[in-house]
């Protein structure tokens, strides 16, 4: 995968929206809000692949899991439904069992965010869904993503 940065956020995907279930849409024809979380967590898991990192393996090998604590997203500008976007992907906080994901969205031929969000997991065992911490390796994993 090539890496490309837009104001500090790796770029993981690109999608372009087009126009095929119309409950997802606006009546003005934007993008309806919900869908913006999709695409956040679809970027997300681009973005762990690209560092090597297969959640589902892990969790069944560990015991250990994420989960989804927090999720805002803050709209800067409507995305029109057949607009080309990029989604960019970046670990913003790690902490000793939380792990902060910032995203930003883009339309393909700009610098503009149009929509920004953060996503916070927290690292848990799955058998008494209490925090753990995130091992080492994983925190240096998900922060350190490889360049190519």
């Amino acid at each position: 995968m090539n890496i490309k940065v837009k104001n500090g956020i790796f770029i993981t995907m690109s999608i372009f929206i087009i126009f095929l279930i119309l409950e997802i849409i606006c009546s003005v024809f934007f993008v309806y809000n919900s869908r913006y979380l999709d695409y956040f967590d679809a970027a997300i898991t681009e973005y762990m692949r690209h560092c090597g990192f297969n959640y589902v393996t892990d969790a069944r090998n560990t015991g250990k899991d994420f989960h989804l604590v927090k999720a805002s997203v803050e709209f800067l500008k409507p995305v029109p439904y057949d607009e080309e976007i990029e989604i960019g992907v970046r670990v913003g906080r790690i902490g000793r069992s939380s792990l902060c994901w910032e995203l930003g969205l883009f339309q393909k031929e700009s610098e503009e965010l149009s929509t920004t969000g953060e996503i916070i997991w927290v690292y848990t065992n799955i058998e008494n869904h209490q925090s753990e911490p995130i091992p080492e390796e994983r925190k240096k994993q998900l922060t350190e993503p490889p360049t190519q």
